[in-house]
């Protein structure tokens, strides 16, 4: 399929990111990308990129940091929005809106690849995971941790990780997003989540 073909082309880096739903145990879709680049995109390229996913002037780099994603945060009055960029592939991997009195939406990609694609039902198998990051996008309400093995046993009970081994890439980085449906939630049931593996061809 094309995730096989993209990780087994010898691109220099490849990103997959999996959407996940607020049950945690839903695949709603994933987006991917790659690139030849042996130096990551500028801030300023990145920053063009995610104006130009945001609805909102004059977005700013935002913490923390992130090996392979650059992150960035546009604010007018009760509103705003988050954008998301592949340090390698300068792509926006995700774009979302900052309703504070109404529900916030993920704007960017407007369509994910299907869910189907990537397959259920697999062993979760031996994967090194690289540096796993977590970012809470909620902009008020903290990180909820004890998700994060759910988050994950979901993204890796699909042929992802055979995928990634067959394809002779490894894992350097595991960044887990947390996407809140209403910015100031502390409801869990109110968050979506995001999964961003950035991958490089494994030594031989």
């Amino acid at each position: 399929d094309d995730l096989a073909a993209l990780l087994a082309a010898g691109h220099a880096h490849a990103t997959v990111a999996i959407h996940l739903d607020e049950d945690r145990r839903t695949i709603l879709g994933y987006v991917m990308d790659a690139s030849d680049a042996t130096a990551p995109v500028s801030e300023a390229d990145a920053l063009a990129a995610a104006s130009g996913a945001l609805d909102y002037p004059n977005p700013a780099r935002i913490a923390p940091e992130v090996a392979s994603l650059l992150l960035f945060s546009a604010r007018g009055g009760d509103f705003g929005g988050v954008a998301v960029v592949g340090a390698f592939t300068g792509s926006v991997f995700l774009a979302f809106d900052i309703v504070w009195t109404g529900n916030g939406q993920v704007t960017y990609p407007a369509a994910w690849r299907s869910a189907e694609e990537l397959g259920g039902g697999c062993a979760p198998g031996t994967l090194e995971l690289g540096d796993v990051r977590r970012v809470p996008l909620d902009l008020g309400v903290g990180f909820f941790e004890e998700h994060v093995p759910v988050v994950l046993a979901t993204v890796f009970s699909t042929a992802l990780a055979s995928a990634v081994t067959a394809g002779g890439m490894r894992v350097d980085e595991t960044v887990v997003i947390q996407v809140p449906r209403y910015p100031t939630s502390g409801d869990t049931s109110a968050h979506q989540w995001v999964v961003v593996l950035s991958l490089s061809p494994a030594p031989e």
